[in-house]
């Protein structure tokens, strides 16, 4: 892996006259360590580092933990193409459709992890109009029609090119004003993908441009590739550096242009060297864009690092926070066994550290770094609040080499502005740690306090435990059952299970002296998503907040093709739940096959409010219910794929 050059180059000469594999690495190991976080000084820098060739990179290269596969394989062991059936006689060559309202609303009905950023996915609401991709075509449909409400099937675009099928898979959609943008993945082109529409004021919505930009695939099973924050696209993407600067460099064209050249998305001036040694070394790079000056990403800001691996990325109105694992230089030192041996790497996880980097949007601002122990792999291990950072990092041990006998610790810490710099030293201040002997299952923070939820694997069940934010002595409550998500709702928490009957959804509120809890069962039922967008929560008169939860009547996991999920209904008021009913899904008509994809990745089901009203995605099915008096009735409903316009 030519990368490892990078990190270990400064060292060549000292590495020569070493004589024994353990000098080398110490050697290298005290080279690569750095303590600055600074800029590559020019492109000449970056290639003689990467051609440059001594015995350390030999050595350090057998040396990595837990190699991962290239994207090419991944994509063939985890079967993509063979779930690539698709409906030819439905593709469409259409450039424009026809939709008419000009009413923007800024909620675009999704659950954001944050207010006021809103995250890529496959349903949203602009104005009039609801927007969702599905099965590679972005489907309008008309929910507002002269200020009356509507459920109509407008048009439908292809966003894939004749023959590309097996190509490109496009799965987030944003939207900002009249600015419609999806993003995608192309294998072929190892690309990810842009398309940016816009809807003028006759109510078009017209293709401006379809932009590539080299980077290894943005799928994460929990987090969104993109955001919007103000004006500005935000996406993060990776590169694995592991071919020559020629290929690996972040770059992009216009995909819709036939003559467009590959161009260079960073200088050498935006990238930042690493400060650990870096195993399967990955170039993380933050693009922001500005969205009104027409998405060409010339006009892209872009900063990177070279880091150890993905990492997760937290964006907030302030910043974009990358939050990368490393291993301290005494994990290295130590080479009386291999570090590619697997016994060594499980009993050593509790020594991982994360780096978390700061790249802040105000342009006069540096990109800065700060540090915790324990791992970071979700975004809700974080939480900004007046300008501060709270980071939750987890320690996994396990003294007797047993996976049934683990124990975790949860360290969570302040980060002031203060705490990051060019120059880390030392970790963050630490506020509370919390230490259990059995494995973590979730963390999420509301305003004031981080929850947590153990899992207990003799029966099933879990321990919660609250940690303030402000360091006062935390609480923990026994529940009944295994909460795999946790999901803020109002002043207090919600805990769920997921993908194993009984369906189960509790409410808890910390009162400052205990914890509350009023949780609801639904036997027949089990919750069939775990992304945070699959739930969502709106007032709703007499019941407070209404809280809908897809679920799955069927004992075992159904077939994509031939079940859909149904969406259980309760209500949350005075710290009650009160289960108002369940809308049957699958008493609608349904369509053969699953359409022109059998996998989708980020889930098929939505509950979308729109003005006080809900309309609900799941698979190829649009319906809106309502709330009359108790019972929860259908209203509208529409298939999606359909050759002519739907008449429910």
């Amino acid at each position: 892996m030519w990368m490892v050059k990078l990190i270990i180059a400064t060292s060549a000469c000292v590495l020569a006259g070493c004589a024994t594999t353990a000098q080398r690495y110490a050697a290298a190991i005290d080279h690569s360590h750095v303590d600055v976080l600074r800029r590559a000084e020019s492109a000449t820098e970056l290639e003689r580092i990467l051609h440059s060739k001594d015995e350390a990179q030999r050595l350090f290269l057998k040396s990595c933990v837990a190699r991962q596969i290239s994207a090419s394989e991944c994509r063939d062991a985890c079967g993509y193409q063979p779930c690539r059936a698709r409906w030819g006689n439905l593709s469409s060559d259409l450039q424009t459709i026809e939709v008419s309202g000009d009413s923007i609303a800024p909620d675009s009905g999704t659950n954001n992890q944050e207010s006021g950023v809103d995250e890529g996915g496959l349903a949203k609401r602009s104005g009039d109009h609801l927007f969702i991709l599905r099965n590679d075509y972005l489907h309008v449909l008309r929910v507002v029609h002269e200020g009356e409400p509507v459920l109509e099937y407008r048009s439908r675009l292809s966003v894939l090119e004749k023959g590309e099928q097996d190509e490109a898979w496009y799965d987030e959609i944003l939207v900002h004003d009249r600015d419609v943008i999806l993003v995608g993945f192309n294998y072929e082109e190892d690309a990810s993908e842009l398309l940016h529409f816009r809807m003028d004021g006759s109510g078009q919505l017209t293709r401006l441009g379809r932009y590539a930009i080299r980077s290894s695939d943005y799928f994460s099973g929990e987090n969104y590739a993109t955001r919007i924050v103000g004006d500005e696209l935000v996406f993060v993407i990776s590169l694995r550096l592991e071919t020559g600067l020629d290929r690996a460099w972040p770059s992009w064209k216009r995909r819709d242009i036939p003559t467009s050249e590959w161009k260079p998305l960073l200088e050498s001036g935006d990238v930042f060297l690493p400060i650990v040694v870096a195993e399967d070394p990955v170039l993380s790079t933050v693009l922001t864009c500005p969205i009104a000056e027409g998405l060409a990403l010339e006009h892209c800001r872009a900063r990177a690092i070279i880091a150890p691996d993905t990492g997760t990325h937290y964006v907030t109105g302030n910043a974009v926070y990358l939050a990368v694992s490393e291993w301290p230089p005494e994990f290295y030192r130590d080479i009386t066994t291999s570090v590619m041996d697997v016994d060594r790497y499980w009993a050593a996880r509790h020594q991982r550290w994360t780096s978390i980097y700061r790249f802040p949007f105000e342009l006069e601002q540096a990109v800065t770094v700060a540090r915790i122990d324990g791992k970071i792999d979700d975004q809700f291990q974080f939480k900004e609040r007046n300008g501060v950072l709270f980071a939750a990092g987890e320690l996994t041990y396990d003294d007797n080499d047993d996976d049934q006998n683990l124990r975790s610790e949860v360290h969570l810490r302040r980060i002031e502005a203060s705490d990051f710099s060019v120059q880390p030293s030392g970790l963050a201040p630490l506020v509370s740690s919390t230490r259990r002997e059995t494995m973590l299952a979730a963390m999420r923070f509301d305003d004031e306090r981080l929850w947590m939820s153990f899992e207990s694997p003799e029966d099933g069940r879990t321990e919660l435990h609250v940690a303030p934010l402000d360091g006062t002595p935390g609480r923990s409550l026994a529940l009944g059952f295994y909460a795999y998500r946790l999901q803020p709702v109002g002043d207090g928490m919600i805990a769920m299970n997921s993908w194993a009957p009984p369906a189960t959804i509790a409410y808890l509120r910390d009162t400052g002296e205990m914890l509350h809890l009023d949780a609801k069962s639904l036997p027949s039922f089990e919750i069939d998503a775990d992304r945070s967008q699959a739930f969502n929560f709106r007032g709703m008169g007499e019941f407070g907040m209404l809280m809908t939860v897809p679920v799955d009547a069927s004992s075992d996991r159904h077939d994509l093709a031939e079940r859909r999920s149904d969406f259980a209904f309760l209500g949350l008021k005075n710290d009650r739940l009160t289960e108002i009913g369940v809308l049957d899904m699958q008493a609608f008509p349904q369509r053969q096959g699953c359409g022109n994809g059998c996998d989708d990745w980020y889930g098929d089901a939505r509950a979308i409010p729109v003005d006080g009203r809900w309309i609900f995605l799941s698979g190829d099915l649009v319906v809106e219910a309502e709330l009359r008096g108790e019972m929860l009735q259908q209203v509208r409903f529409l298939l999606l794929m359909q050759d002519e316009a739907i008449t429910p």
